[in-house]
């Protein structure tokens, strides 16, 4: 017997899978800002943005390049080796 999944549960899902493949990458990309931030004489609240932004790009091409590489990867660096797919819906632009 096979397990149906409804379009609701299916969008959720997927919504689910691309906040958290978003949300990890940019918590290490904090992590490694406050890190960089310490022992530096700059304001620290302006070197956090800067570098969380710069860090967490880099996080994410980088996780997503060894993702390509070794699918297991993906799961390990951006919290699941799901890609997200997005299906149209009826708002979608055609």
């Amino acid at each position: 017997m096979s397990k149906t999944t409804s379009s609701s549960e299916f969008e959720r899902n997927n919504v689910y899978v691309s906040i958290k493949r978003t949300l990890i990458p940019v918590l290490v990309g904090s992590i490694l800002a406050a890190l960089t931030a310490l022992g530096l004489d700059v304001d620290p609240e302006a070197l956090l943005t800067v570098l969380t932004g710069i860090y967490s790009s880099a996080y994410y091409l980088l996780a997503r390049y060894l993702e390509a590489k070794n699918p297991t990867i993906g799961k390990i660096l951006l919290g699941s080796d799901t890609t997200p797919l997005y299906l149209e819906g009826p708002n979608s632009a055609d």
